[in-house]
Protein backbone atom coordinates (compact mmCIF):
# COMPACT_ATOMS: atom_id res chain seq x y z
CA UNK A 1 0.00 0.00 0.00
CA UNK A 2 2.69 2.35 0.80
CA UNK A 3 4.57 1.48 -2.44
CA UNK A 4 1.70 2.25 -3.79
CA UNK A 5 1.15 5.97 -2.67
CA UNK A 6 5.14 6.74 -3.91
CA UNK A 7 4.26 5.41 -7.09
CA UNK A 8 1.18 7.46 -7.34
CA UNK A 9 2.87 10.70 -5.83
CA UNK A 10 6.02 10.45 -8.50
CA UNK A 11 3.60 10.16 -11.13
CA UNK A 12 2.02 13.36 -10.21
CA UNK A 13 5.27 15.52 -10.05
CA UNK A 14 6.29 14.34 -13.46
CA UNK A 15 3.22 15.29 -14.66
CA UNK A 16 3.22 18.57 -13.28
CA UNK A 17 6.46 19.29 -14.44
CA UNK A 18 5.88 18.34 -18.24
CA UNK A 19 2.81 20.73 -17.90
CA UNK A 20 5.55 23.89 -16.83
CA UNK A 21 8.33 22.68 -19.39
CA UNK A 22 5.07 23.30 -21.81
CA UNK A 23 3.84 26.40 -20.70
CA UNK A 24 7.54 27.82 -20.78
CA UNK A 25 7.77 26.80 -24.30
CA UNK A 26 4.43 28.62 -25.32
CA UNK A 27 5.82 31.17 -23.32
CA UNK A 28 9.03 31.62 -25.18
CA UNK A 29 7.22 31.28 -28.49
CA UNK A 30 4.88 33.98 -27.84
CA UNK A 31 8.08 35.96 -26.87
CA UNK A 32 9.73 35.01 -30.10
CA UNK A 33 6.46 36.30 -32.15
CA UNK A 34 6.25 39.32 -30.40
CA UNK A 35 9.89 40.54 -30.96
CA UNK A 36 9.51 39.68 -34.67
CA UNK A 37 6.35 41.70 -35.32
CA UNK A 38 7.72 44.53 -33.28
CA UNK A 39 11.15 44.83 -35.18
CA UNK A 40 8.81 44.39 -38.44
CA UNK A 41 6.81 47.29 -37.44
CA UNK A 42 9.89 49.60 -36.29
CA UNK A 43 12.82 50.26 -38.54
CA UNK A 44 16.10 48.58 -37.37
CA UNK A 45 17.96 52.45 -38.23
CA UNK A 46 15.63 54.03 -35.17
CA UNK A 47 16.25 53.99 -31.53
CA UNK A 48 13.77 55.95 -29.35
CA UNK A 49 16.12 58.73 -27.26
CA UNK A 50 15.83 59.77 -23.87
CA UNK A 51 12.65 62.62 -24.68
CA UNK A 52 11.34 60.52 -27.19
CA UNK A 53 12.99 61.92 -30.45
CA UNK A 54 13.93 60.03 -33.27
CA UNK A 55 17.83 59.78 -33.48
CA UNK A 56 19.63 58.49 -36.73
CA UNK A 57 21.92 55.84 -36.80
CA UNK A 58 24.70 56.94 -38.37
CA UNK A 59 28.10 55.95 -39.56
CA UNK A 60 30.52 58.24 -37.93
CA UNK A 61 31.46 59.77 -41.32
CA UNK A 62 27.75 59.90 -42.09
CA UNK A 63 27.18 62.46 -38.59
CA UNK A 64 24.36 64.67 -38.67
CA UNK A 65 25.27 68.60 -38.69
CA UNK A 66 23.77 69.79 -35.64
CA UNK A 67 22.30 73.28 -36.02
CA UNK A 68 24.64 75.14 -34.95
CA UNK A 69 27.04 73.85 -37.46
CA UNK A 70 24.89 74.58 -40.46
CA UNK A 71 26.20 78.69 -40.57
CA UNK A 72 29.70 76.76 -41.00
CA UNK A 73 28.94 74.59 -43.25
CA UNK A 74 26.49 76.57 -45.82
CA UNK A 75 30.02 79.11 -45.29
CA UNK A 76 32.01 75.82 -46.82
CA UNK A 77 29.74 75.18 -49.31
CA UNK A 78 29.47 78.42 -50.80
CA UNK A 79 33.99 78.23 -50.82
CA UNK A 80 33.22 75.39 -52.64
CA UNK A 81 30.92 76.95 -55.35
CA UNK A 82 33.53 79.89 -55.96
CA UNK A 83 36.53 77.85 -56.30
CA UNK A 84 34.05 75.71 -59.39
CA UNK A 85 33.44 79.13 -61.14
CA UNK A 86 33.17 79.47 -64.65
CA UNK A 87 36.74 80.29 -66.28
CA UNK A 88 36.32 82.50 -68.99
CA UNK A 89 38.41 82.24 -72.37
CA UNK A 90 41.28 84.42 -70.80
CA UNK A 91 41.89 81.89 -68.31
CA UNK A 92 40.52 84.13 -65.45
CA UNK A 93 37.73 82.97 -62.87
CA UNK A 94 34.68 84.59 -62.74
CA UNK A 95 31.90 84.32 -60.64
CA UNK A 96 28.38 83.53 -61.48
CA UNK A 97 27.53 85.80 -58.72
CA UNK A 98 28.02 89.92 -58.42
CA UNK A 99 31.53 90.81 -57.56
CA UNK A 100 32.33 93.13 -54.90
CA UNK A 101 34.02 95.95 -56.64
CA UNK A 102 37.20 95.17 -55.85
CA UNK A 103 37.63 91.61 -57.05
CA UNK A 104 36.51 93.35 -60.86
CA UNK A 105 39.01 92.44 -63.80
CA UNK A 106 41.56 95.61 -64.53
CA UNK A 107 40.28 97.90 -67.11
CA UNK A 108 43.11 99.77 -67.36
CA UNK A 109 46.69 100.51 -65.60
CA UNK A 110 48.39 103.50 -64.11
CA UNK A 111 52.19 103.88 -65.06
CA UNK A 112 53.58 105.64 -62.04
CA UNK A 113 57.34 106.94 -61.96
CA UNK A 114 59.11 108.47 -58.86
CA UNK A 115 60.88 110.75 -59.92
CA UNK A 116 64.10 112.59 -58.28
CA UNK A 117 65.47 109.75 -56.00
CA UNK A 118 68.90 109.65 -54.84
CA UNK A 119 69.33 112.40 -52.66
CA UNK A 120 68.37 110.54 -49.36
CA UNK A 121 67.24 107.25 -48.40
CA UNK A 122 64.80 108.14 -45.67
CA UNK A 123 62.22 109.74 -48.08
CA UNK A 124 61.96 106.10 -50.03
CA UNK A 125 60.45 104.05 -46.94
CA UNK A 126 56.78 105.88 -47.53
CA UNK A 127 56.73 104.61 -50.77
CA UNK A 128 58.48 101.59 -50.83
CA UNK A 129 55.77 100.43 -48.14
CA UNK A 130 52.92 100.96 -50.65
CA UNK A 131 51.31 97.43 -51.73
CA UNK A 132 51.27 98.41 -55.40
CA UNK A 133 53.98 98.19 -58.15
CA UNK A 134 56.10 101.69 -58.45
CA UNK A 135 58.97 102.50 -61.30
CA UNK A 136 61.50 104.16 -59.65
CA UNK A 137 63.89 106.86 -61.60
CA UNK A 138 66.87 107.81 -59.94
CA UNK A 139 69.54 110.86 -60.79
CA UNK A 140 73.32 109.97 -61.49
CA UNK A 141 76.14 110.55 -59.19
CA UNK A 142 74.70 112.17 -56.17
CA UNK A 143 75.69 110.99 -52.33
CA UNK A 144 72.57 108.58 -52.25
CA UNK A 145 72.86 106.96 -55.60
CA UNK A 146 74.10 104.08 -55.23
CA UNK A 147 72.62 103.58 -51.60
CA UNK A 148 68.82 103.97 -53.36
CA UNK A 149 69.38 102.07 -56.64
CA UNK A 150 70.18 98.91 -54.12
CA UNK A 151 67.57 99.74 -51.98
CA UNK A 152 64.79 100.12 -54.59
CA UNK A 153 66.12 96.79 -56.11
CA UNK A 154 65.91 94.72 -52.72
CA UNK A 155 62.90 95.61 -52.38
CA UNK A 156 61.99 94.20 -55.85
CA UNK A 157 61.12 97.60 -57.91
CA UNK A 158 61.85 98.86 -60.60
CA UNK A 159 64.17 101.36 -61.65
CA UNK A 160 65.57 103.54 -64.55
CA UNK A 161 67.77 106.43 -65.21
CA UNK A 162 66.55 109.96 -64.26
CA UNK A 163 68.79 111.78 -66.68
CA UNK A 164 69.55 115.56 -65.75
CA UNK A 165 69.34 117.40 -68.90
CA UNK A 166 70.05 121.30 -69.78
CA UNK A 167 66.63 123.60 -68.37
CA UNK A 168 65.21 127.28 -69.37
CA UNK A 169 66.87 129.29 -67.45
CA UNK A 170 69.70 129.29 -65.15
CA UNK A 171 68.55 126.62 -62.67
CA UNK A 172 71.02 123.83 -62.47
CA UNK A 173 70.05 120.31 -63.29
CA UNK A 174 72.54 118.74 -61.12
CA UNK A 175 75.93 116.30 -62.08
CA UNK A 176 75.97 114.06 -64.91
CA UNK A 177 74.32 116.11 -66.59
CA UNK A 178 73.41 116.95 -71.26
CA UNK A 179 73.71 120.26 -72.36
CA UNK A 180 73.15 121.50 -75.59
CA UNK A 181 76.73 122.68 -76.42
CA UNK A 182 78.13 119.32 -75.85
CA UNK A 183 79.67 117.49 -78.93
CA UNK A 184 77.99 114.12 -80.12
CA UNK A 185 80.45 111.95 -78.43
CA UNK A 186 79.96 113.91 -74.79
CA UNK A 187 76.54 113.18 -74.94
CA UNK A 188 76.71 109.80 -76.30
CA UNK A 189 79.66 108.76 -73.22
CA UNK A 190 78.00 110.68 -70.30
CA UNK A 191 74.71 109.15 -70.74
CA UNK A 192 76.32 105.42 -71.43
CA UNK A 193 78.46 106.44 -68.26
CA UNK A 194 75.29 107.24 -66.40
CA UNK A 195 73.47 103.72 -67.57
CA UNK A 196 76.75 101.79 -66.09
CA UNK A 197 75.80 103.30 -62.86
CA UNK A 198 72.48 101.70 -63.16
CA UNK A 199 73.09 98.06 -64.91
CA UNK A 200 69.58 97.30 -64.00
CA UNK A 201 67.74 100.31 -65.27
CA UNK A 202 64.95 99.59 -67.49
CA UNK A 203 64.28 103.20 -69.23
CA UNK A 204 65.38 106.68 -69.37
CA UNK A 205 63.36 110.06 -68.27
CA UNK A 206 64.41 113.39 -68.17
CA UNK A 207 65.07 115.20 -64.92
CA UNK A 208 64.44 118.95 -66.17
CA UNK A 209 64.96 118.92 -69.63
CA UNK A 210 62.94 121.91 -71.25
CA UNK A 211 65.71 123.24 -73.51
CA UNK A 212 67.31 120.20 -74.22
CA UNK A 213 64.75 117.99 -74.83
CA UNK A 214 63.73 120.53 -77.65
CA UNK A 215 67.57 120.30 -79.25
CA UNK A 216 67.72 117.92 -81.86
CA UNK A 217 71.31 116.99 -82.18
CA UNK A 218 71.52 116.73 -78.06
CA UNK A 219 68.21 114.25 -77.87
CA UNK A 220 69.70 112.58 -81.11
CA UNK A 221 72.82 111.78 -79.66
CA UNK A 222 71.10 110.46 -76.40
CA UNK A 223 68.44 108.71 -77.53
CA UNK A 224 70.70 106.67 -80.32
CA UNK A 225 73.09 105.71 -77.40
CA UNK A 226 70.13 104.15 -75.71
CA UNK A 227 69.41 102.31 -78.96
CA UNK A 228 72.50 100.54 -79.26
CA UNK A 229 72.84 99.71 -75.45
CA UNK A 230 71.65 96.32 -76.56
CA UNK A 231 69.29 96.27 -73.15
CA UNK A 232 66.10 97.30 -75.16
CA UNK A 233 65.48 100.55 -73.13
CA UNK A 234 62.79 103.13 -73.24
CA UNK A 235 62.63 106.62 -73.21
CA UNK A 236 60.06 108.48 -71.36
CA UNK A 237 59.31 111.91 -72.04
CA UNK A 238 58.92 114.14 -68.91
CA UNK A 239 57.22 116.29 -70.96
CA UNK A 240 58.91 119.53 -69.16
CA UNK A 241 57.94 121.51 -72.77
CA UNK A 242 55.70 120.94 -75.61
CA UNK A 243 58.75 121.59 -77.74
CA UNK A 244 60.48 118.41 -76.80
CA UNK A 245 61.39 116.51 -80.24
CA UNK A 246 62.20 113.36 -78.11
CA UNK A 247 59.60 111.38 -79.30
CA UNK A 248 59.99 112.10 -83.10
CA UNK A 249 63.20 111.21 -82.52
CA UNK A 250 62.82 107.83 -80.65
CA UNK A 251 60.08 106.87 -83.29
CA UNK A 252 62.46 107.34 -86.33
CA UNK A 253 64.54 104.89 -83.94
CA UNK A 254 61.90 102.55 -83.32
CA UNK A 255 63.07 102.99 -79.58
CA UNK A 256 60.43 101.93 -77.55
CA UNK A 257 58.89 105.14 -76.08
CA UNK A 258 56.02 107.20 -74.09
CA UNK A 259 55.26 110.44 -72.44
CA UNK A 260 54.02 111.52 -69.24
CA UNK A 261 50.47 112.46 -68.58
CA UNK A 262 50.05 113.83 -65.10
CA UNK A 263 51.99 115.05 -62.90
CA UNK A 264 50.75 114.09 -59.39
CA UNK A 265 52.35 116.92 -57.01
CA UNK A 266 52.56 120.21 -58.94
CA UNK A 267 50.19 121.12 -55.93
CA UNK A 268 51.70 119.28 -53.09
CA UNK A 269 48.42 118.91 -51.55
CA UNK A 270 46.58 115.89 -50.64
CA UNK A 271 43.54 117.46 -52.45
CA UNK A 272 45.24 118.75 -55.76
CA UNK A 273 46.62 114.88 -55.60
CA UNK A 274 43.69 113.46 -55.69
CA UNK A 275 42.48 115.78 -58.62
CA UNK A 276 45.29 114.70 -60.73
CA UNK A 277 44.44 111.16 -59.64
CA UNK A 278 41.18 112.04 -60.96
CA UNK A 279 42.56 112.96 -63.84
CA UNK A 280 44.74 110.27 -64.56
CA UNK A 281 41.61 107.61 -64.37
CA UNK A 282 39.91 110.08 -66.81
CA UNK A 283 42.46 109.57 -69.35
CA UNK A 284 42.98 105.87 -68.61
CA UNK A 285 40.03 105.65 -69.71
CA UNK A 286 39.91 106.48 -73.05
CA UNK A 287 43.39 105.03 -73.85
CA UNK A 288 43.59 102.45 -71.58
CA UNK A 289 46.30 103.45 -69.50
CA UNK A 290 47.89 106.64 -68.28
CA UNK A 291 51.36 107.64 -67.10
CA UNK A 292 51.74 109.51 -64.03
CA UNK A 293 54.85 111.20 -62.43
CA UNK A 294 55.25 112.09 -58.43
CA UNK A 295 57.94 113.10 -56.35
CA UNK A 296 59.98 111.45 -54.12
CA UNK A 297 60.45 114.80 -52.00
CA UNK A 298 56.26 115.14 -51.76
CA UNK A 299 55.38 115.36 -48.16
CA UNK A 300 51.78 114.28 -49.09
CA UNK A 301 52.01 111.80 -52.20
CA UNK A 302 52.97 108.72 -50.57
CA UNK A 303 49.93 108.84 -47.83
CA UNK A 304 47.02 110.26 -50.21
CA UNK A 305 47.95 107.16 -52.66
CA UNK A 306 47.76 105.12 -49.69
CA UNK A 307 44.15 106.39 -49.00
CA UNK A 308 43.10 106.44 -52.70
CA UNK A 309 44.40 102.77 -53.48
CA UNK A 310 41.05 100.89 -52.19
CA UNK A 311 39.00 103.81 -54.48
CA UNK A 312 41.22 102.87 -57.64
CA UNK A 313 41.21 99.36 -56.91
CA UNK A 314 37.24 99.54 -56.61
CA UNK A 315 37.01 101.36 -59.82
CA UNK A 316 38.35 99.04 -62.11
CA UNK A 317 42.14 100.79 -62.11
CA UNK A 318 45.27 99.42 -60.93
CA UNK A 319 49.36 100.44 -61.06
CA UNK A 320 51.84 98.44 -62.91
CA UNK A 321 55.84 98.89 -63.70
CA UNK A 322 56.59 101.32 -66.45
CA UNK A 323 58.06 98.15 -68.85
CA UNK A 324 55.12 96.59 -69.01
CA UNK A 325 53.74 99.35 -71.28
CA UNK A 326 56.33 98.31 -73.71
CA UNK A 327 55.49 94.67 -73.36
CA UNK A 328 54.35 92.40 -76.06
CA UNK A 329 51.44 91.86 -74.51
CA UNK A 330 50.10 95.19 -73.85
CA UNK A 331 52.08 96.88 -77.40
CA UNK A 332 51.74 100.25 -76.54
CA UNK A 333 55.29 101.12 -77.67
CA UNK A 334 55.14 104.16 -79.53
CA UNK A 335 51.94 105.39 -78.20
CA UNK A 336 53.19 108.44 -77.08
CA UNK A 337 50.50 110.92 -78.17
Amino acid sequence: MIQENKRRAKKKSSSSRKKKISLAYILLTVIAVLLILLLSVVPRSIVTGDEGEDLQVLQPEERKVQPEEKGVQREADGAEKEKQDQISENGVKESTETLVPEETATRAYLYLVLDDVGYNTGELESFLNLPFPITYSILPGIEKTEESYRKVLDSGREVMLHQPIEPLGNEDPGPKALYVTMSPDEIRSTIAGNLAQLPEAVGVNNHMGSKGTADLQLMQNMLYEMKISNRELFFLDSRTTSETVAEEIAESLNLFHSRRNVFLDNVDTADAIGGALEEAMQIADSRGYAVLIGHVWSRELAETLSSWYPEIRKRGYDFAFLSALFSEEVAHAGAGS
